[in-house]
């Protein structure tokens, strides 16, 4: 098994070694079909030296590719560094990397990491400013230009990779000063950065490494490198080097691989699986059975704990890699079949309160491409835009609605995080006038906002500065300032106040904070939404699905108050007519309640009826079970025409826009527990009363969340989580109401998030010299704080 670094990375004061001239690099082996590459950048360190020959198949690099499974293409050249010119500088490298993999007909996309040592022969001349200033312009250069290059790559720095000898023990203490800042550097160019590189090297005389020229070390100190190298890795997440170093010989160079044991981690779960034996490029059928885990079901196993890393199916087949040996954990991947009680929710979230607003952190709304809002009244819950967004509303884009289900974000919480531009551009509502918009939390923008104007928070003061005037007329100052403590947060003194923010970048703008130090990161959104599409879709069915026809019938679905005690309303009707009736039998005992529709199927039904709309009916199914419906199309668009009620076990649930009974409490609790998963439909579209009905469709409400790859077009009040990789379109004046689905964390109201950032440790600091700005100054600083003209030795 792999073994932790823990103890070898212990915190200390970082060093830096100079590395070494030597022959170059050899040339590039042929490349398999589609086999990723390893490159490897520097100076004799990671090419060769004469002092001590190490052929290719024992030297560090070969043997870190080879666990990896990979290409070692070494382009290092000795007696180089970022400017040091004994051949090839590390720049130039890149370009011989470059030319290589055209030679052999490589595309740059197959190289998994560029791994650059080194540094230490460009001080030979000593230190000053204006060397410092060049030397951090080169490293910065440097590093873009092997981004550039090779986009798709993993990309780390490490300062020395071989033993503790003379010349570099001697150098370090010198070296300290300025270790910090380049770090620093790397870092920012999105390099890791292997800071406590000087714990992985053995003392070079103790342990027989020394060459003769007290510079560089034997073939058993490269393979003593390797195994280290492979430890830090492993450490930094994907991409893994699934295989591992080959052990060192005495006399006979590094050993083959001997048999490798594959074993099976529960992960979680409970069960034990016997060890699984083979050798490198044996394929391994990984066993369904065996492991348990209460509330999930096995649908991988993972080369990672946390299931990011190579998946393979429960009884597919995991090929051993060539250069393996020892032993492979592999990790089961759970994902989440039961649910809790009282509304579905996720084991150990807060989502059974039935408070009137519930603090939740899931994402109401997510669209990744555009938002188009023309056709929304209001909306509860947070919202994050990949794209674009035009015609927002007015006075509730994102926050607490008029009236809704009671899930709201955080009140320092992001309200709305937009990826592109926001054009406020829109008609005046019966609140606010033309172009003018109110939002009660912080709005960030990536790209730009015009159109219009949009303050926060909402308080009365705002609302009168963007107020239609006719609103003053209608209603005394008392009942405007009832109407606006509905929709706002009750805020403290102390409290921050809400920002709007544009100009952000997209990174920026989609890396959501949820109020409370933490964040989650919508960057990855196509990636977060196909996830779970593809877990949703791969459930077994559990149930049955028939259609009927019912008849005409009368419906209230509006109640309108007088004032906020909501008593004695007047209610608005709706007379349905040609209805139909959808029931989804559940099998009464499994805890992920499981339907296949066809649209097909159901467009087939309303021709057959005679029906124009459908009601729904849930029964058969455990009161804390989630449900999932996937909504299987064939590559075209199609239409739900839903109607007004929703059945479960045969009582009617639904209730009424402006209902302040225990019957909404009921309802959000069973539309927290029901997903609809639209599948290979590319412009789904959630259609409301049809035309005929003689009230407006945004009086209707439609249960549970929905979650497509494709476009979604509303025209009915929803309730639930609305996620689409594609645009989201409201239409005909509805309202989102919020409800997280409980059936998986990442839609629960209390998703996974991204911890607050740790506080960095605390580094002197440097004064600015005035010459260069920012790092390249904090390098220049470093040196003249500790005195110019160091003298450093080349190792050649």
């Amino acid at each position: 098994m792999r073994t932790s670094l823990s103890g070898r990375l212990a915190a200390g004061i970082t060093t830096i070694g100079l590395l070494a001239v030597g022959l170059g690099a050899t040339s590039m082996p042929a490349i398999a079909e589609e086999k990723p590459v390893d490159v490897y950048i520097g100076d004799s360190i990671v090419a060769n030296n004469p002092a001590v020959k190490v052929d290719s198949t024992n030297r560090w690099s070969r043997l870190v590719s080879d666990a990896d499974g990979a290409t070692d293409l070494n382009v290092a050249v000795g007696g180089t560094g970022f400017l040091v010119y004994q051949g090839k500088t590390y720049s130039d490298q890149v370009d011989i990397a470059l030319s290589r993999l055209k030679k052999s007909g490589t595309d740059v996309s197959q190289v998994r990491r560029v791994i650059l040592v080194g540094g230490g022969n460009d001080f030979q001349k000593g230190l000053n400013p204006t060397l410092i200033d060049k030397e951090a312009k080169a490293m910065q250069e440097t590093a873009d230009k092997i981004k550039a290059s090779f986009p798709a790559a993993q990309y780390d720095y490490i300062p020395e990779v071989l033993a503790q000898t003379k010349l570099n023990t001697k150098d370090v203490t010198a070296a300290k000063p300025y270790l910090p800042v380049i770090y620093q550097l790397f870092k920012g160019k999105g390099f890791h950065v292997a800071e406590q590189w000087w714990d992985w090297l053995p003392d070079a005389y103790a342990n027989g490494y020394a060459a003769p020229d007290d510079r560089h070390t034997t073939p058993k100190a490269h393979n003593v490198a390797a195994h280290r190298i492979v430890e830090w890795l492993n450490t930094l997440g994907e991409p893994q080097v699934a295989g591992q170093v080959a052990e060192w010989a005495d006399g006979g160079g590094t050993t083959k691989p001997a048999a490798v044991t594959i074993r099976y981690d529960a992960n979680g779960g409970t069960g034990s699986i016997k060890d699984t034996t083979g050798k490198p490029g044996d394929a391994i059928t990984l066993p369904e059975t065996g492991v348990t885990h209460a509330g999930y079901t096995l649908t991988g196993w993972s080369l990672s704990k946390d299931g990011t890393g190579q998946n393979v199916k429960p009884g597919g087949k995991y090929t051993i890699p060539e250069n393996a040996s020892g032993t492979i954990v592999v990790y089961a991947v759970w994902t989440k079949t039961e649910t809790g009680g009282g509304e579905g929710n996720i084991p150990g979230t807060d989502c059974t309160t039935t408070d009137w607003n519930t603090t939740s952190s899931n994402t109401g709304i997510y669209a990744g491409g555009n938002l188009d809002m023309a056709g929304m009244y209001e909306n509860e819950g947070s919202v994050v835009v990949a794209g674009n967004v035009t015609n927002m509303p007015s006075t509730v884009p994102a926050g607490i609605a008029a009236w809704a289900l009671g899930y709201v974000p955080d009140k320092n919480a992001d309200f709305m995080n937009v990826g592109g531009n926001v054009n406020l551009k829109r008609s005046g509502s019966d609140m606010l006038a033309d172009d003018r918009h109110i939002i009660d939390g912080t709005l960030k923008v990536g790209g730009t906002l015009d159109g219009g104007t949009i303050t926060t928070p909402f308080t009365y003061g705002n609302f009168k500065q963007a107020a239609n005037p006719a609103v003053f007329q209608k209603y005394d100052e008392q009942h405007i300032r009832d109407m606006i403590s509905i929709m706002q947060y009750q805020r403290t003194a102390t409290d921050p106040v809400p920002t709007i923010q544009s100009g952000l970048g997209k990174q920026a703008a989609l890396t959501v904070s949820l109020g409370n130090g933490s964040t989650i990161d919508w960057n990855d959104g196509t990636t977060r939404l196909t996830g779970l599409n593809a877990t949703l879709k791969g459930f077994k069915k559990t149930g049955t699905v028939t259609a009927a026809k019912t008849g005409d019938y009368t419906q209230t679905t509006f109640l309108n108050y007088k004032d906020t005690t909501f008593t004695n309303p007047t209610e608005t009707k709706a007379n349905v007519s040609k209805a139909g009736i959808l029931t989804f039998k559940g099998d009464g005992k499994s805890q992920t309640q499981t339907f296949d529709l066809d649209p097909a199927w159901v467009d087939a039904q309303e021709q057959t009826l005679g029906v124009t709309q459908w009601d729904l009916s849930f029964t058969g199914i455990p009161a804390t079970a989630s449900i999932v419906v996937n909504i299987n199309g064939s590559g075209k668009p199609w239409a739900l025409h839903d109607s007004y009620r929703t059945f479960v076990d045969d009582k009617d649930i639904s209730i009424p826009v402006n209902d302040h009974t225990d019957r909404r409490v009921a309802y959000r609790r069973f539309a927290s527990r029901l997903m609809w998963n639209v599948n290979d439909i590319p412009s789904f579209r959630l259609n409301g009363l049809v035309p005929g009905a003689d009230t407006s469709s945004q009086w209707k409400m439609f249960p549970g969340s929905i979650l497509t790859l494709g476009d979604l077009t509303v025209d009915t009040d929803t309730n639930g989580t609305l996620w689409a990789d594609g645009n989201i379109a409201f239409r005909n004046k509805v309202e989102h109401h919020n409800a997280p689905w409980a059936g998986a964390s990442i839609t629960s109201c209390k998703p996974a998030e991204n911890p607050p950032a740790p506080k960095p440790t605390p580094v002197s600091t440097l004064p600015q010299t005035g010459s260069v700005i920012g790092l390249i100054g904090g390098l220049v600083a470093a040196v003249l704080l500790t005195g110019a003209g160091i003298a450093f030795k080349r190792r050649g």
